[in-house]
């Protein structure tokens, strides 16, 4: 009991510190480590993969052709369970920097192939897997770091990546919003197109499709593309 007040206390402190602006992490370093730390009940992560948004995602993924798809950054892993309910018989990985979240996806997910690694430095061989995806993952990675995880997705996938991120074409919105909550929006049409990507298309997410977004709705985004041969 003492145990459970102490990290409900944790979370109250953080929610809190959250809404000064000199308490929030604006690196990728500092996303990384809070995200390393976090507490939060992984397993229940696991069972909202009826979220409306992830019914945008798989039907972006039903119109592609893939055996095997890589998701970066899965946390509480619900996105991975409704692909392996609706695309069965194809592979499966994830990775993840959550020790926590991992231990409890084993727990729940059979077959799945996790690697432990961030976006920046993903643990995979060249042209490992014909798809990637990301599902608000790439908010935490700063203008630093960017194109060093997109370089990365782009070495280790063949045909396709899908991105459920901040997107924004304002270059002044999206500083507002880095300022305003320490979360990254980037231009994914240019960044895509400076390291070769193609067809990239961008899809806005409504608010009824993420009806629980009482904030920055306007640069939720699904982002495809696809990747160059080489």
């Amino acid at each position: 009991m003492a145990e459970e007040n102490k990290v409900l206390a944790n979370r109250e402190i953080q929610m809190i510190m959250q809404d000064l602006w000199f308490w929030r992490n604006y690196t990728t370093k500092q996303h990384s480590e809070w995200w390393k730390r976090r507490e939060i009940n992984f397993e229940a992560e696991f069972d909202t993969w009826q979220h409306p948004h992830r019914r945008v995602i798989v039907h972006f993924l039903s119109l592609l052709k893939w055996d095997n798809l890589m998701e970066i950054g899965f946390g509480g892993g619900a996105n991975l369970r409704l692909i392996a309910f609706l695309f069965k018989g194809r592979k499966l990985v994830g990775t993840e920097i959550n020790k926590k979240a991992i231990e409890a996806i084993k727990s729940k997910f059979k077959g799945l192939e996790v690697r432990e690694c961030p976006a920046t430095d993903i643990f995979m061989s060249d042209k490992g897997v014909q798809l990637a995806m990301t599902d608000m993952v790439l908010i935490y990675v700063g203008p630093f770091s960017i194109m060093k995880a997109l370089r990365e997705i782009k070495r280790t996938t063949t045909n396709y990546v899908l991105l459920c991120e901040f997107h924004h074409t304002n270059w002044f919105k999206r500083q507002w919003l880095r300022l305003r909550t320490g979360y990254h929006s980037y231009n994914y049409i240019s960044l895509l197109g400076r390291l070769g990507f193609y067809d990239v298309i961008v899809h806005p997410i409504t608010k009824a499709q993420w009806p629980d977004a009482k904030h920055n709705a306007e640069f939720r985004h699904i982002i495809l593309a696809k990747i160059p041969s080489r």
